[in-house]
């Protein structure tokens, strides 16, 4: 969008969806009397799905058990009632937005232990809320937006980027928010694979597992707290390895603020690893193949981020934005398999290449790709 709404139909429509999905939830969760939990194939104790030698088993809860049923079910639907009617006062009455989106934003949130529609309908009740919350700047151009055309590896978002004489302060508060959302993925799953695999009896796992009965200490808060500190090191270190390479390459002409901007916003798929403790699996899924799996995905996702964004802030081709991504992604990969990933932080997940050889031969094929790719010759 280009020009201003001129109501914030937006974000009316995304909260009213996302209440309309927080209701169904609800309705859902109380006739089932308990949350809605989908399993790729029925069991009936959880030895089944807890030895080494178990089948590939997942589930999905939409709701915690003690939350999502009993006396709770008419909270809920209170919840989703108040969401729906300030979604369709939002549009009638935009002056009143601050107050609205406020109440649309925290009954999202606070929905979420009752299944949030499903998980989707908080989402879209958050998104819709903050839009309308910056209403009335174009959907595109608020934070959120900025955070969306991320995912979606908008290039407009990183060419706004250069114009934008903000982006860093924008980018400051995405590092942060996209940080601690995975670090309470990453913390509330450790923490729950921890006390499934080591617990004494099968009363843990079966509540876990089957019951959608969700395992909460306040020390699952400690990664998403120290995450915040990393997060702004690694990001400080990628754009310095981006900004120098590129000064030594091809001569950068973007500043080291607009390389840190774009560099910021590339890390959003990141925060997609909030949604890790919300499948769990049988062993040894559990304990490896699905995070490993969240992390190649949404790492992968980074790097294609990366390339976008390097390519539109340098405004260089395609295959020099590939060069300087695998020849910064090879000495960050040293930085970070040195120092971030021997730093102790509890209920953290992290993935070391293993042996030394594995790992050396993997910094060496970026490098090597940077140079068939011609990175080093200037034009």
């Amino acid at each position: 969008m280009t020009t201003e709404e001129e109501k914030p139909l937006t974000a009316s429509l995304l909260s009213l969806f996302g209440g309309i999905l927080m209701l169904i939830n609800g309705l859902l969760a109380g006739i089932n009397k308990g949350p809605i939990i989908l399993s790729t194939s029925p069991v009936s104790s959880p030895q089944e799905i807890t030895s080494s030698t178990s089948p590939s088993w997942a589930r999905v809860s939409f709701g915690f058990r003690g939350w999502a049923e009993g006396l709770w079910i008419p909270m809920t639907l209170m919840f989703a009632s108040i969401v729906l009617y300030c979604s369709i006062m939002l549009y009638i009455r935009p002056t009143q937005r601050k107050t609205l989106c406020l109440l649309i934003l925290l009954l999202s949130i606070l929905g979420i232990p009752f299944g949030g529609g499903f998980i989707i309908g908080s989402i879209l009740g958050v998104i819709g809320g903050a839009i309308g919350f910056e209403w009335p700047n174009p959907p595109g151009k608020t934070f959120f937006g900025k955070l969306l055309r991320a995912l979606r590896l908008d290039p407009t978002l990183y060419r706004d980027i250069r114009q934008d004489p903000h982006a860093l302060k924008y980018a400051a508060y995405a590092i942060i928010f996209v940080n601690i959302l995975s670090g309470l993925g990453g913390g509330l799953y450790s923490f729950s694979v921890d006390k499934i695999v080591n617990a004494q009896s099968l009363d843990i796992p079966f509540k876990t597992l089957l019951l959608g009965e969700p395992l909460l200490d306040i020390s699952i808060l400690a990664p998403a707290i120290i995450n915040i500190g990393m997060a702004v090191l690694k990001w400080i270190t990628l754009s310095l390895l981006v900004y120098i390479v590129g000064i030594l390459v091809i001569g950068q002409k973007a500043t080291f603020e607009k390389i840190a901007a774009a560099v910021a916003f590339a890390y959003v798929p990141i925060s997609l690893q909030l949604f890790m403790p919300f499948v769990l699996t049988s062993n040894p899924l559990l304990t490896f193949t699905w995070p490993f799996a969240v992390f190649v995905l949404t790492n992968a996702w980074v790097t294609l981020s990366l390339i976008l964004a390097i390519r539109q802030v340098s405004e260089i081709p395609l295959w020099k934005s590939v060069g300087i991504t695998s020849l910064t992604g090879a000495f960050y990969l040293l930085a970070n398999q040195e120092f971030f990933m021997k730093l102790d932080i509890p209920y953290s997940i992290r993935f070391f290449l293993q042996p030394e050889p594995v790992f050396l031969t993997a910094v060496a094929c970026l490098v090597i790709v940077a140079t068939a790719l011609g990175t080093f010759t200037r034009h």
